[in-house]
């Protein structure tokens, strides 16, 4: 049996069924999304890993296409002020999680909890609440709690932990979330030398 190969605008089309829409706001992940990709087909990891990539590449298109349906049909939120944001940068296993918890202990910060990097957006019918988002992320955490016992030792999450933005670059292909999912060296390298601006 041949290796099934990832094919970019069969997950975009996967990724516009799913989801009904069909209007991304730009096409900044394109290049991210095309080398990752090449890098995935390339490596043939195994068929599970195949399927497994295959759902978190098609969930983060359709994560892009609720959000600028969302925007769309809200414009005034990107009226909204920004006034001095706090940005925590670092490479991983420096400190920056702790930093990032740290500063979302001061009730003055608005810090960005697991489960809304999960689900930043509310579905149709559950505007006005997070309960439901909160749950689902829990489930989903349960898995992967019982699937890694050992990753909560190297990095603790709960549903209302601070986490970062991995979960929301990945609309853009501008997140190292893929990495960790199977061994992409060339994705890294791209990841690592490429412009995030349009993830931002």
């Amino acid at each position: 049996m041949a290796q099934q190969q990832l094919v970019v605008d069969e997950l975009i089309g996967d990724a516009r069924r799913t989801t009904g829409l069909e209007r991304f706001d730009s096409d900044s992940f394109r290049e991210g999304l095309e080398i990752f990709v090449a890098d995935v087909n390339r490596s043939q990891p195994p068929q599970t890993a195949i399927e497994r990539l295959r759902g978190a590449v098609v969930g983060a298109l359709a994560g892009r296409l609720k959000t600028t349906a969302y925007l769309e049909q809200r414009p005034e939120l990107l009226q909204r002020p920004i006034e001095r944001p706090v940005f925590v940068f670092g490479i991983p296993r420096t400190g920056t999680t702790l930093l990032s918890n740290l500063l979302a202990a001061d009730p003055a910060l608005r810090s960005l909890p697991y489960w809304e990097a999960q689900e930043p957006l509310p579905p149709p019918g559950e505007e006005g609440t997070v309960e439901p988002r909160r749950q689902r992320t829990g489930e989903a955490l349960n898995i992967s709690n019982t699937l890694m016992p050992y990753f909560p030792l190297m990095h603790e999450m709960t549903i209302d932990h601070i986490h970062e933005d991995i979960g929301l670059m990945v609309q853009d292909f501008a997140s190292g979330f893929f990495t960790t999912l199977t061994h992409l060296p060339r994705w890294s390298d791209y990841l690592r030398d490429n412009d995030q601006t349009p993830g931002y």
